[in-house]
């Protein structure tokens, strides 16, 4: 009970803070004693004494279940009580990401890592967000730090992989992606990603067969097939690539990517057409 009332920390606190759930079975006992008592009662002041009980229960009934309107008014109340808990911190912050304030997001995941500075979910959301918004530099530095945490971690690994990427350094980027895939080999968005990699440097034959071989687990992603299509169209097999092309936008009529290549690839079959290679052909 002592644990229960926070007059205590004990190791799990930091998780599950203190829970209403705690008190539902240990208050069964005072509330068939309360009961009994009342059932006894013949006087009226004990009547009004239970009665004023009742009404001052259920208007902290009232105002604890403000705090569970949603899970932003549940962790920032849990925040109120427990400012030093990392836990909160992150769980507030996906909310307010997910709610489009990447801004106090960040806020809340640093205050997160500064409490906590081997927090592996802190560290990857903080590089999540900051990676949203173009800050790539400081976004690896948190993916890195996840990893070093945890290395079987995923999703900062699948995101370390997209920000090499991005900042051109395809060896890292190819080589975190083929970890990822050795625990996900079906991962959607690390394999096409792989594939964009292998593009990017040229590697043309090693791309089209690494993105035949996924489009044949991956048959209805538009992004797969059009990257499939740019690589065969790039290798010279231009009726290849157009089908492919055609398969992504019956899948998605407005993939931006897949019609442009299309209308590149029809018009360099036709006699005369130009064989200018497009910029900007991976899907994704």
């Amino acid at each position: 009970v002592v644990l229960v009332l926070g007059l205590k920390s004990f190791a799990a606190q930091d998780n599950t803070t203190v829970y209403d759930r705690y008190v539902y079975l240990a208050m069964l006992g005072p509330a068939l004693l309360a009961g009994a008592l009342l059932y006894r009662a013949r006087q009226r002041w004990q009547l009004g004494i239970a009665a004023l009980a009742l009404l001052a229960l259920g208007a902290k009934s009232a105002v604890q279940t403000r705090h569970w309107k949603s899970d932003r008014t549940l962790w920032s109340y849990a925040l109120e009580q427990r400012p030093d808990s990392a836990v909160a911190l992150v769980a507030l912050g996906l909310q307010y990401s997910k709610d489009g304030d990447r801004e106090r997001a960040i806020q809340l995941y640093r205050r997160a890592v500064k409490i906590k500075p081997h927090d592996v979910e802190a560290h990857h959301n903080l590089g999540a967000v900051l990676a949203s918004m173009g800050k790539l530099a400081e976004a690896e530095s948190h993916f890195v730090a996840a990893l070093e945490l945890n290395p079987q971690n995923l999703s900062a690994r699948n995101h370390l992989s997209r920000v090499y990427f991005e900042t051109g350094r395809l060896d890292l980027a190819e080589r975190h992606a083929r970890l990822a895939l050795d625990r996900a080999p079906r991962h959607p968005d690390v394999a096409i990603r792989l594939g964009e990699i292998l593009l990017t440097q040229g590697r043309l034959p090693e791309c089209v067969a690494h993105m035949e071989a996924v489009t044949r687990w991956l048959p209805d992603n538009p992004d797969g097939l059009t990257l499939l299509g740019v690589a065969l169209a790039q290798s010279g097999q231009e009726e290849r690539a157009i089908g492919y092309f055609r398969a992504a936008l019956r899948i998605d009529p407005q993939h931006g990517s897949a019609k442009h290549n299309l209308e590149v690839a029809l018009g360099r079959s036709r006699p005369g057409g130009s064989n200018e290679v497009t910029p900007g052909a991976a899907p994704r």
